[in-house]
């Protein structure tokens, strides 16, 4: 256990369920790795990934279609602002969609949301 035993989760696990429409491993992992081979691109200073951003919108569609979750519930970072913008651009006539809080690591720092979406861009190619 980390620091002794001493930092304890404010709720419950039973209170927070696993929302749907996220292709968890499992019923007790609430993180979800998902894979992209689509390399990034440079955009000025800043890098971006057309297709994990693509990957990461059909999730959200996903998630937001199951209903256990509204858009004003979800959070997506990325580390890049050309994927910021990329990905704002992609939902902005989304469903919902100005409702989802895209923000960098920086941008949405405190900030917490039933679910984050990460967007790593970087495709290691």
């Amino acid at each position: 256990r980390f620091y002794g035993g001493r930092l304890q989760s404010g709720t419950a696990d039973g209170a927070r369920p696993q929302p749907r429409g996220v292709p968890w491993p499992s019923s007790f992992v609430n993180v979800a790795l998902v894979p992209s081979s689509a390399p990034e691109e440079g955009s000025g200073l800043s890098k971006r990934n057309a297709g994990e951003a693509h990957t990461l919108i059909e999730i959200l569609r996903s998630v937001l279609m199951a209903g256990d979750l509204r858009p004003n519930d979800v959070g997506i970072v990325a580390p890049y602002t050309a994927q910021v913008a990329l990905l704002r651009q992609m939902i902005a006539n989304f469903p919902g969609g100005r409702a989802v809080e895209i923000m960098s690591v920086d941008g949405f720092q405190g900030r917490e949301k039933e679910l984050i979406l990460f967007s790593a861009v970087r495709s290691g190619r």
